[in-house]
């Protein structure tokens, strides 16, 4: 969620988001101006894409198929852009005014027929979290290897990995954006870290260990992109 995004949703800025703002302004190394330019000038000559990296945006603008149906944990750019290259999308937001104006865009493009659009107010930074089992249950609710894709982008980001591997179809991609900030990798991108953040993320790697995997950076951030192979 880069800090386009944070302003865009006007929400109060909890302290994931406060990561992403830190992680813009203050790695300011030549290296990284470079970079955070590069992701700059492809968000305002590609203002329909999905907050994802470049290179992650060309890949699913191959891939996918009008007859995929997949399924996205959080919404935004992405809801549409998908919905109005594939043939059916769930997705689900915690953010109320982010719900109101996304569902206010994918009426006005006709595309309500393709997209099951759940507002669930989980909040992760509740210990308490009384939504986190109807948020993580979605995931539940679906056929096994019934999804062409997911992406995962929301909260819960480890457990929501968790829960739709199974969904994935073989030769479907399974998307994590941010991925540098929960799994280890070379990546260049500020705050990436050295070791796996959880439990979940290490049940997710086993999970997928067989997996094709294609891992995109930005050098401000990454995506990864798993493929299903078994």
């Amino acid at each position: 969620m880069p800090l386009a995004r944070a302003k865009r949703r006007e929400r109060p800025i909890d302290a994931f988001t406060l990561r992403y703002i830190h992680r813009r302004v203050c790695h300011l190394t030549p290296r990284y101006a470079l970079d955070l330019i590069g992701v700059l000038a492809f968000e305002l000559t590609n203002p329909d894409a999905p907050w994802l990296t470049k290179q992650a945006f060309t890949i699913l603008s191959t891939v996918l198929r009008p007859g995929d149906v997949g399924l996205e944990y959080g919404s935004g750019r992405s809801t549409i852009w998908f919905a109005t290259r594939t043939q059916r999308l769930v997705s689900i937001e915690t953010d109320q005014r982010w719900y109101q104006k996304v569902q206010s865009l994918i009426f006005q493009k006709g595309l309500s027929d393709r997209v099951r659009y759940q507002y669930i107010p989980a909040d992760e930074s509740n210990p308490y979290d009384p939504y986190r089992s109807s948020y993580l249950s979605v995931a539940e609710e679906l056929p096994r290897q019934s999804l062409d894709y997911v992406l995962v982008d929301g909260l819960y980001r480890d457990e929501c990995a968790v829960r739709v591997a199974a969904l994935v179809k073989l030769g479907g991609l399974l998307i994590v954006d941010n991925i540098n900030l929960f799994v280890p990798s070379r990546s260049r991108s500020p705050l990436s870290v050295a070791s796996v953040q959880s439990g979940a993320w290490e049940q997710f790697l086993s999970l997928v260990r067989n997996w094709r995997l294609i891992w995109t950076s930005s050098g401000v951030t990454d995506t990864a992109i798993w493929i299903r192979s078994d």
